[in-house]
């Protein structure tokens, strides 16, 4: 009598892909020698102080390299400028552009007004987020406190730096100057608010200059969970508080910004722009709002965050057979009855088709899941003419 042994093995087979890449070790230790001595002969030099020279490129309001200015002292009408150094061009280097509004503004006593200045990074290095406005001397006036840059600043960029001040009671002319450090705080620049508070009469209050006031964001949905990618809406709401014309950008997390659009106002009042942003992996995002005139001013945040789910898929089968391994009589026809387990990460169908180790298959077929979890497949497959083996 012939026996028969038959079973049904499920194999899976990772390929993995291995590179590797070497290097010669001669290239190695020519690389250390040259290395050991640079940094010998840099250790032996004589440490040397690099003084930063700040040369504004708009002379509207230079940039003062005298001792720190006295309280309510008005600026010097003139600055002496050394000539520029020869190239190489230091670490940290500064220019200035521009100031909204310019030294000299009135204010009436206790007034809030915001302050902004551009500068132009002229140096090689990259200013980062611990680069910091901090006081120097002068008048101490409400809002001069120390302040991180927002955001990274590549050589041959600007950047503002805005400060929103609360003007001292009593009137007179005020001046506070300010110091921009390095992140490890190397001084780099200084510059200063000069500003006249007004007497208290009727006469002396002015008229504030046309700005944004606020900005609000919001969004229909801020955190989604979902399939990837999604897309954001975003919008901002621009209050002003006369008529004029704003133009302004938008500002993302991943460095990407708007063109710049401008937006006219009639009066005081509040108008709202907006957009849309389409991310592609899980994470936390945010939108912030730049207004390039007439604050220099960036306005934020709108957080948003993505949680991707994986579309949907097979996530695992698993198969048995009953029996999984006969032996007896093998005269006639073996039946084995098999199942196959399919579990699916959602709502879908799964289409599969069940093969054989004698080359026969069953046909394509479909199966449904309304939500992710786990449904069987079953069926016979009978051996008509059975040999010894594993099938």
């Amino acid at each position: 009598m012939k026996k028969l042994s038959i079973s049904i093995t499920v194999i899976l087979v990772l390929a993995t892909i291995l590179s590797a890449c070497g290097n010669s070790r001669r290239q190695t230790e020519a690389v250390a020698t040259a290395i050991a001595q640079t940094v010998e002969a840099f250790n032996n030099q004589t440490p040397q102080i690099t003084y930063v020279v700040v040369t504004p490129e708009n002379t509207t309001a230079p940039l003062s390299t005298a001792t720190p200015l006295p309280t309510n002292t008005v600026p010097p009408t003139s600055t002496s400028i050394p000539a520029a150094t020869a190239s190489p061009r230091p670490c940290n280097a500064v220019a200035f552009v521009s100031e909204n509004p310019l030294d000299g503004a009135s204010y009436a006593p206790s007034a809030t007004f915001t302050k902004s200045w551009r500068f132009k990074n002229t140096g090689t290095c990259t200013w980062n987020p611990n680069y910091k406005v901090v006081y120097a001397s002068g008048s101490t006036i409400t809002g001069a406190d120390t302040k991180k840059l927002t955001n990274y600043v590549a050589p041959g960029e600007t950047t503002d730096i805005v400060y929103t001040f609360k003007a001292p009671s009593k009137a007179g002319t005020y001046q506070t100057v300010f110091h921009l450090l390095d992140d490890k705080g190397n001084f780099i620049a200084q510059f200063w608010v000069n500003f006249k508070v007004k007497s208290t009469s009727p006469t002396s209050t002015a008229t504030p200059a046309f700005a944004v006031t606020n900005v609000t964001f919001s969004s229909s949905d801020a955190s989604i969970t979902d399939t990837c990618p999604q897309t954001f809406d975003y919008s901002a709401a621009i209050t002003t508080n006369a008529a004029g014309s704003v133009t302004y950008h938008f500002v993302f997390s991943n460095g990407a910004t708007t063109t710049p659009k401008t937006l006219a106002f009639s009066g005081a009042g509040t108008k709202t722009v907006s957009g849309i942003w389409e991310i592609n992996a899980s994470g936390s995002y945010w939108v912030k709002l730049y207004i390039d005139e007439p604050n220099h001013q960036l306005f934020g945040t709108l957080n948003l965050s993505l949680t991707c789910t994986p579309a949907f898929a097979v996530t695992g089968v698993t198969l048995s057979a009953d029996p999984e391994t006969y032996t007896g009589d093998c005269s006639a026809p073996i039946a084995f009855d098999y199942q196959a387990d399919i579990a699916a990460n959602g709502a879908g169908t799964v289409t599969y088709l069940i093969t054989f180790s004698d080359g026969t298959s069953v046909g394509t077929d479909s199966l449904p899941f309304s939500s992710a979890g786990t449904q069987s497949v079953t069926g016979t497959w009978g051996i008509d003419t059975p040999e010894d083996g594993t099938y």
